[in-house]
């Protein structure tokens, strides 16, 4: 019984979850209410407050749910072992993957309450790209001159900041040329592309 009423919750939380990335990409969250959110989920309010306090609670277990199945996508164990061996960059995919899902980053990046889904995502970039590091490191027993944690760091912050000013203008270069360019920037440095 037990994991008939699990199913239940898990099928009530995804319709929310739906339900409120819908609207907010759709209406933006100003306009988001509780009443919105469950016409669009076809739930009712009671049932809504049976599993989050507010929209904002909703709004950020969405986002993180969402982050989570990003990543689950672009950095799966078995695709992290192909680019280390193929030696392919995997950050090139998440320029794609926000290409192809611009609404969903866009909210990432500039929702007014997703400080916190952002330091996540932040956090997620930064642990994968240290896991490869460590990968290469011990493959070519490589030593790093700056411990790992400040370096992925540094470029997870940098990748972030470019994928926000890329969403931001209308991602006026393809997928492509803005990893290319993030790339220069990391392996020959920004002092160097600015000509200075």
């Amino acid at each position: 019984m037990a994991e008939k009423v699990d199913r239940r919750i898990q099928r009530t939380k995804k319709a929310l979850r739906e339900a409120v990335l819908e609207l907010v990409v759709e209406i933006g969250y100003e306009k988001l209410t509780i009443e919105k959110i469950t016409e669009q989920a076809n739930l009712g309010r009671t049932t809504f407050y049976l599993h989050y306090a507010d929209k904002n609670e909703l709004l950020l277990d969405s986002l993180q749910a969402q982050i989570n199945a990003i990543f689950e996508e672009i950095y799966s164990a078995e695709n992290i072992e192909k680019w280390i061996s193929d030696g392919e960059d995997p950050r090139k995919l998440v320029f794609i993957h926000a290409a192809e899902n611009p609404k969903l980053y866009k909210l990432i990046f500039t929702s007014q309450i997703s400080g916190t889904v952002f330091h996540q995502f932040r956090n997620h970039i930064s642990a994968t790209f240290e896991g490869i590091a460590r990968a290469i490191q011990d493959r070519d027993d490589l030593t790093p001159q700056i411990p790992n944690p400040v370096v992925t760091n540094y470029v997870s912050g940098a990748l972030i900041g470019l994928i926000g000013w890329w969403l931001e203008n209308d991602m006026p270069y393809s997928p492509e040329e803005i990893y290319q360019m993030y790339h220069r920037l990391l392996v020959e440095g920004a002092v160097k592309m600015l000509g200075i």
